[in-house]
């Protein structure tokens, strides 16, 4: 049973393309900031996230007309190897949730283990309630990655079939496979995308497990 204070706020965004693929993608980010362009609180963003259905989905439609943060320069990168392709063509590919449902008020606050606890245990149920699930999941941050398989067993769709995990320089990266019917889905955990991220040795990392994420670089 889901705790009444950890729920989910915001619409997870869906590409226009995303459900007719073979490879569906859906990205899990882990943080909204509440920040003005001078990094400070800002209180009229905060209570537009909070009273805003489509605060994800915005976020991606700022990055399909030409706005950027680190976080998805490295994700680029981590999938392809580069960032030479075409912003609002990936983004109709794919899927962003966004893990944790509670708006960040400065850029050095962190989510505690409570809210990836109770907040990974909301995503799945969201997942769960997709009607055309993703076929891979990639979690940019492993922090919720600890109660991952402890929710999963306690779920009503979903079996742990694979549990996987390799060190990528000095952080872990985990690989697991989860079944819900005939749907199978391919789990990743690797580090937050933003500082001190090697996306090189991420980009070999995830190729080598799925090379069709290359794929999503393409036009059609």
């Amino acid at each position: 049973m889901i705790n009444e204070e950890f729920k989910q706020i915001w619409s997870p965004w869906i590409g226009a393309r995303y459900e007719n693929r073979d490879l569906r993608l859906m990205l899990i980010g882990e943080s909204h900031y509440s920040v003005d362009k001078n990094r400070n609180f800002d209180d009229d963003c905060y209570q537009n996230f909070l009273n805003s259905t489509n605060t994800t989905i915005d976020i991606i439609k700022r990055l399909e007309t030409g706005e950027n943060w680190r976080i998805f320069s490295n994700t680029y990168k981590a999938l392809f190897g580069d960032n030479q392709f075409v912003i609002s063509d990936f983004w109709s590919k794919v899927g962003f949730y966004n893990l944790i449902q509670r708006p960040m008020k400065l850029l050095s606050e962190r989510p505690n283990q409570n809210d990836f606890k109770n907040y990974l245990k909301v995503a799945i149920k969201m997942i769960e309630n997709l009607q055309i699930k993703p076929t891979h999941l990639i979690f940019l941050g492993n922090s919720s990655e600890r109660y991952f398989n402890s929710l999963i067993n306690e779920s009503d769709q979903f079996v742990l079939l694979e549990d996987n995990e390799e060190k990528i320089g000095r952080y872990w990266a985990f690989h697991k496979v989860i079944k819900s019917n005939n749907n199978i889905i391919n789990v990743f955990f690797i580090k937050h995308p933003s500082s001190y991220f090697s996306w090189k040795k991420w980009n070999s990392y995830l190729n080598d497990i799925e090379p069709n994420f290359l794929k999503l670089k393409d036009s059609n």
